[in-house]
């Protein structure tokens, strides 16, 4: 790994201090936990996966609001900003919810998934009959000829326990 670390530390007006670093990062030969496929046995295997990049600002002010010989109060502002790249990925791209592990993506960027509310959005070319609408609002499949109250009994084949 190597690093570039700078900072600033200062005060001014009697009352205020300032507190900024700049840190860049170059990570080699990163281990990651990648997943295994599931007839293997196991879930995941820790493994070299590549290398990062990453630029980190980090910022404190903090004020003197009221200096006497019983009261010292203060308040303070703080910022940080971190953002990490994938330089070089050596396995398949992978999600790790609710991560995506690719080359050239930004780390940490937050993937998720939508959920289809009206028979509409469903892709083109699937039947929209087999589809319904459930209490909760979500776009559920059902099979041809039911709906979602008749449960999986009636989808299966089978007859529902009385």
């Amino acid at each position: 790994m190597k690093e570039l670390e700078l900072g600033l530390d200062t005060a001014f007006l009697k009352r205020f201090t300032l507190d900024f670093t700049y840190a860049r990062a170059k990570v080699e030969d990163q281990i990651s936990a990648v997943p295994l496929p599931s007839f293997g046995g196991f879930v995941n295997k820790w493994q070299n996966t590549g290398a990062l990049k990453s630029n980190t600002f980090e910022a404190t002010l903090n004020a003197a609001i009221l200096r006497s010989r019983q009261v010292h109060w203060t308040a303070g502002i703080n910022f940080d900003r971190t953002r990490g790249r994938i330089t070089r990925l050596e396995v398949p791209p992978y999600y790790q919810a609710p991560f995506f592990i690719q080359q050239d993506e930004e780390l940490d960027a937050i993937y998720g998934g939508k959920f289809i509310r009206n028979p509409d959005e469903l892709p083109a070319g699937i039947s929209r009959e087999q589809f319904n609408v459930n209490d909760d609002g979500y776009v559920v499949w059902v099979g041809d000829g039911n709906t979602f109250r008749d449960g999986m009994a009636k989808t299966l084949g089978a007859q529902p326990q009385r």
